[in-house]
């Protein structure tokens, strides 16, 4: 499911965003991540109709699920991408603009992955969540995990 929506942010970013806003994003970076958003914003509600359509049957309770992610996702796409062109101007030029394009693009999936994944999957989630925090836990007093 969630694969719909990293395929629609892909869409965004490289097919939907026009030389003109890339442009723009120096000049007025505000602007450019508003239309940029929309775009994705868009983009996701068709994947959400192709999710709808695919793997349940309509539902209220779907839709908010998925209304819920799509506002999840494109408040997380706005603070990297806002992130990305402040780390862009303040090392101008000198941090790699592969890196930058690589880091952007993981924290985009991760952020797809962990919205799906906490929304639909909660169980599983926690689960994962869960045991990450018993192994390091081990125990230990609360104090230690909280200084390590």
């Amino acid at each position: 499911m969630w694969i719909y929506f990293y395929l629609a942010h892909l869409l965004g970013d490289f097919i939907f965003h026009s030389d003109k806003l890339v442009q723009e994003r120096h000049d007025q970076p505000l602007a450019d991540l508003g239309k940029h958003l929309a775009i994705h914003t868009i983009l996701m509600a068709v994947a959400s109709i192709v999710t709808l359509e695919t793997f349940t049957s309509f539902s209220l309770s779907g839709l908010l699920m998925l209304a819920q992610a799509i506002v999840l996702i494109s408040v997380c796409h706005f603070i990297i991408d806002y992130g990305k062109i402040k780390l862009d101007m303040v090392f101008n030029k000198t941090i790699s603009q592969a890196l930058l394009f690589i880091m952007d693009q993981m924290l985009h999936l991760v952020a797809i992955l962990f919205t799906f994944y906490s929304i639909f999957e909660p169980s599983a989630f926690l689960d994962i969540i869960g045991k990450t925090f018993e192994e390091k836990a081990a125990g230990k007093p609360l104090a230690a995990l909280c200084f390590h």
